[in-house]
């Protein structure tokens, strides 16, 4: 029968290591490459969606915590079990 289709050639011999993956130590330019940041910080509408994100996450995890503590609280199992015969 039928093997399938070939296996892929990945032999390369024209791709040039140093413009690939420089980040391998293989670097024709020995200077250093810096990114820009000639910006002061984030936005303000980025900073005002990032406080309002973290906000709503820290409110969900109290609010569930709370709400697990008082249904643990007030469930029917646990008012039989705390009453003395």
């Amino acid at each position: 029968g039928d093997a399938g289709a070939p296996l892929p050639d990945f032999s390369a011999p024209n791709i040039d290591i140093r413009t690939v993956a420089p980040a391998l130590g293989v670097s024709v330019n020995k200077q250093p490459d810096y990114l820009d940041y000639d910006q002061k910080g984030r936005g303000i509408v980025v900073t005002m969606f990032a406080n309002s994100g973290v906000a709503y996450l820290l409110g969900s995890c109290f609010g569930g915590l709370y709400g697990l503590r008082e249904g643990i609280a007030k469930s029917p199992s646990r008012s039989i079990n705390n009453q003395t015969t």
